[in-house]
């Protein structure tokens, strides 16, 4: 089983208990997990937090980073090989001998300073864009009505179905949101899938089903509004860490209104015939 996981589950003893309990049990780290953890004012946090998963690095996967994922092409073939890094997957755990595990020294605190602004660009860099989707939401709520947001919410544990209408008009928002985002990550407009199911294979289309997952979640549980930029910011992660373990054999994380966005981005995906569980007994650590 290949599961990926969000940092609130890979710092904590849910993640231990899962490792422990099996070596077929592995987990996939993406990106964003590694910004969150090193974004930390001191390198004593990311080294902390990392220990968990150095104890058992042989079963610790490493997803390519987000921006070489939305290239990815939407074809099933060969799936699981584009979506992990297999350098940094191979040089895990002696990067937890020489990093983690190592004695502090002023090269390894270099090492971490360089990480925490790379990290930190980032996120400021994606505040606009946070922004920009909440004001999205403020059109969708235009064009969806109360009874779609729920039947929505409803697909999740429920297998039901959306329909036709509905779903031709979620999907075409997340195609929308998803082509325009793998256009500006430079894919050539005539690489995109044409067929439903090849759409709902790339990364940009997943995070559009994540952002409407996103907006149905958000418009159904008024807690869920945000009050600050790094709520805001916090929400924009979140969906993007969801979206990418939507092609795994599940999702790991600590926060309940975020596995339910991922329930029901996933549904979507699923009905549209897109490729999911790329790892189930198919996956072998690459040495």
């Amino acid at each position: 089983m290949l599961v990926l996981v969000d940092n609130n589950f890979a710092d904590r003893h849910g993640m231990r208990a899962y490792l422990a309990a099996s070596r077929s049990n592995r987990a996939v780290l993406p990106s964003t997990v590694f910004e969150e953890w090193y974004k930390a004012k001191s390198p004593d946090t990311p080294r902390r937090v990392q220990q968990i998963v150095c104890s058992y690095p042989d079963q610790i996967f490493v997803l390519k980073h987000t921006r070489d994922l939305l290239h990815m092409a939407g074809e099933p073939p060969g799936m699981l090989f584009r979506l992990i890094d297999r350098q940094q997957t191979r040089d895990f755990a002696p990067y937890c001998d020489t990093v983690i595990n190592a004695p502090m020294s002023p090269e390894l605190e270099a090492h971490f300073a360089m990480h925490q602004a790379n990290a930190q660009d980032h996120v400021n860099a994606l505040l606009p864009e946070a922004h920009k989707m909440m004001g999205l939401f403020e059109t969708w709520d235009r064009e969806f009505t109360g009874e779609q947001i729920r039947s929505l919410r409803g697909i999740v544990g429920s297998g039901r179905m959306l329909s036709p209408e509905l779903q031709r008009s979620t999907v075409e928002k997340a195609f929308r949101l998803g082509g325009g985002l793998s256009v500006a990550h430079g894919i050539d407009r005539a690489k995109i899938p044409t067929t439903d199911a090849g759409m709902a294979n790339l990364l940009g289309v997943r995070y559009g089903f994540m952002t409407v997952a996103l907006y149905v979640h958000m418009r159904s549980v008024s807690s869920m509004t945000p009050t600050s930029d790094k709520r805001v910011l916090n929400q924009l992660m979140d969906l993007k860490i969801a979206a990418q373990a939507t092609y795994f054999d599940g999702f790991m994380t600590n926060e309940p209104d975020l596995d339910i966005i991922y329930q029901i981005g996933l549904g979507i995906v699923r009905a549209l015939g897109g490729y999911s569980n790329c790892g189930r007994g198919r996956v072998s650590h690459a040495r």
